[in-house]
């Protein structure tokens, strides 16, 4: 059933020291015997080496948990799941739907010992209204999260993590057209630090794509986008190849898969992909039997006709960016 979108020992040498002796002559008539020297005592034996250091402990596996709320009725419902969920170590990850009972849910994941607090707000319809409320929730440490529909209203989400004591910066740049100027615009803007939280979102007539900086870290980002898989084994070779050099897949678009990297960071990504499942509880049922192992939920993609759930597992990953599940295009 397909579903709708909507992380030595060191070596010490011991020196050896010879003594070394002399003889002495007179002047009586007689010659003495030559006297002999006693052998130099033992030289001391040299100290133990110092025992091998323990081995360098492996990064941590980052672990998911998964669980499904009823959609909210209203703003002040669903701003209520929100920190309820929060305040218990669960962040809103996204919506979803099928035809099997109950139909739709707010899914919600544990990635750590965080918790988080949300605002919402009314979505903007200029850019630069959008911008001020960005970078004031962004000076106090809230992240813009994505947009999310909630009795009938359109509302811009930001979300305060317990773990980090990061301010966020916002900047828009006209949508690219085409992967060159994607791929120009986003690398430019991630030499600076800033970070592509979506390739395109409308304000109005305005299509405008978002970027993020923390304050924190040193993080510089750069992107490839790559043209979209004939079959599910191009996709999963295509996933492998862009994940062992360190770009996590951001998501389809107009003009091809999406890849990011952190380049200030040694991160790696893999990636399974496996059956669709008929419900909702039983894809979470999955995506927690996954995420037990360190595979973060991705979403139902297809490549070449076949549907998949595709799951991605990161390494010496940290940061917000790219080491977290997430939305299509969503932070």
């Amino acid at each position: 059933m397909k579903f709708k979108l909507a992380a030595v020992a060191a070596a010490v040498a011991a020196t050896m020291a010879l003594a070394a002796c002399g003889g002495g002559g007179g002047n009586s008539g007689f010659i003495p015997p030559v006297a002999v020297a006693p052998p130099p005592p033992a030289p001391p034996p040299p100290p133990p080496a110092p025992p091998a250091p323990a081995p360098a402990p492996a990064p941590a596996t980052s672990t998911f948990m998964y669980e499904q709320l009823p959609p909210a009725g209203d703003r002040a419902g669903f701003l209520a799941d929100l920190n309820a969920e929060g305040a218990r170590g669960f962040r809103f990850l996204a919506p979803l739907s099928n035809n099997q009972p109950p139909g739709s849910a707010n899914v919600y994941v544990k990635p750590g010992d965080a918790t988080y607090v949300y605002e919402l707000t009314p979505a903007p319809t200029d850019a630069n209204t959008f911008l001020n409320d960005a970078n004031a929730a962004g000076a106090r440490g809230f992240r813009w999260v994505g947009t999310m529909s909630a009795g009938g209203s359109n509302l811009f989400m930001y979300r305060k993590d317990s773990d980090t004591s990061a301010t966020f910066t916002y900047r828009l740049e006209a949508a690219a057209a085409d992967r060159a100027g994607y791929i120009a615009r986003g690398n430019a803007q991630g030499s600076e630090g800033f970070y592509n939280v979506a390739p395109a979102y409308s304000f109005g007539t305005a299509l405008q794509a978002i970027f993020e900086k923390s304050s924190l870290g040193n993080s510089t980002f750069t992107y490839e986008v790559a043209d979209a898989a004939s079959d599910e084994p191009g996709f999963l070779a295509q996933l492998d190849e862009k994940g062992g050099r360190g770009f996590r897949f951001r998501g389809p678009y107009s003009y091809g898969n999406i890849y990011a990297r952190d380049a200030s960071q040694s991160s790696t990504f893999s990636y399974e992909a496996l059956a669709p499942q008929p419900a909702i509880a039983d894809l979470l049922q999955q995506a927690n039997a996954q995420g037990a192992n360190g595979y973060g939920f991705v979403g139902q993609l297809g490549a070449g006709g076949v549907s998949k759930i595709y799951y991605y597992k990161p390494v010496n990953c940290t940061g917000p960016a790219l080491c977290m599940p997430t939305g299509p295009f969503g932070p």
